[in-house]
């Protein structure tokens, strides 16, 4: 039994009892609506029988439009070692790759050699602004332009190219290594130059642009040395003169007995410090009365007589001993 067939029988049903009520509350037998079921369930099922079989209206439906037609698929061909320009008039980069490409337009199939020459047309176009030591920096870029499918200038294929790669020749990687390694050297050489001219030019304009300003550069170095810096005078004179072309200065020649000579108070003070370190005023007369009875015991007598000057101390060996006895005749 078909969903339909249930669906009119449940309708049969409804029908045939809603009359059953409303015969009954007319004041008609109640059996009356059972009675009618039969003719209104043979009835309608033949309606529905002949309404079924009635052919329905066709509505014409266009048919789905054919798939579009799967591109051809890519040709390739292998490029190694194929040239394009630098920035540098002698050297070339060199191209290796899977080149892909199909073809557009009304040429059916045209040759690879359209495909591969329009890459190196894209290529070349890059690589012409860049320097051929900077061919690490270029192999990302090109990826990136001739990975994508582009047209020739003429519109007869659309070409891409595939595990792309850039290198050098061997002998011009060679050569800019070498004229690399140059560059460093001549770079670290002109800063020590520029270096070296500074210090010169402090020196002369600045240090000894005039005696007094070397010595004043000499002392700011130790603040303490000024006798030091005293003795370098002329030293630093002559060194400003040379510095700046000027005729050297000519310096009269110090006597040879230009030291002050030391005294003898000062000679026996140093002599009685080394004997008696910090002796009070009594003992060093007493010292200095010894020494001079030394040097008179020894012919000095004019040093004596200093020494006893310079501490007070008069020769008391007159005063205390006896006059010696006299010879009897």
């Amino acid at each position: 039994m078909s969903n339909s067939d249930r669906t009119f029988i449940g309708v049969a049903v409804i029908i045939t009892a809603a009359l059953t009520v409303l015969l009954t509350l007319l004041g008609n037998p109640f059996w009356l609506g059972p009675v009618l079921f039969v003719p209104i369930a043979v009835g309608g099922f033949m309606l529905k029988v002949r309404l079924e079989e009635k052919p329905q209206p066709q509505v014409y439906a266009p048919p789905p439009p054919p798939p579009p037609a799967a591109p051809a698929p890519p040709a390739g061909e292998h490029i190694q070692n194929q040239p394009v320009p630098s920035a540098d008039r002698d050297y070339r980069f060199l191209l290796h790759g899977h080149v892909r490409w199909r073809p557009l337009g009304g040429d059916s199939y045209p040759s690879s050699a359209v495909a591969v020459n329009a890459l190196l047309q894209r290529a070349g176009a890059i690589t012409a602004q860049l320097k051929a030591a900077d061919h690490d920096l270029l192999r990302p870029r090109l990826a990136a332009e001739l990975g994508s499918p582009a047209p020739d200038p003429n519109g007869r294929v659309e070409a891409w190219i595939e595990d792309l790669a850039v290198t050098l020749p061997d002998a011009d990687f060679q050569r800019l290594a070498r004229l690399a390694a140059v560059r460093k050297d001549e770079e670290v050489w002109e800063h020590e130059r520029a270096h070296e001219r500074n210090v010169r030019a402090y020196l002369r304009d600045d240090v000894l642009q005039s005696p007094g300003s070397a010595a004043v550069w000499w002392l700011a170095k130790d603040t303490t040395k000024v006798e030091e810096t005293m003795r370098l005078a002329d030293c630093l004179t002559r060194l400003s003169a040379v510095a700046h072309d000027r005729p050297l200065p000519v310096f009269e020649p110090a006597p040879v007995d230009a030291a002050p000579a030391t005294s003898t108070r000062a000679r026996v003070d140093a002599l009685i410090d080394t004997i008696k370190p910090a002796a009070e005023e009594p003992m060093r007369a007493e010292i200095a009365d010894r020494l001079a009875t030394v040097a008179t015991s020894v012919g000095a007598h004019e040093v004596a007589r200093e020494i006893r000057l310079d501490f007070n101390a008069p020769d008391l060996s007159t005063v205390l001993d006896p006059e010696p006895p006299t010879q009897a005749d």
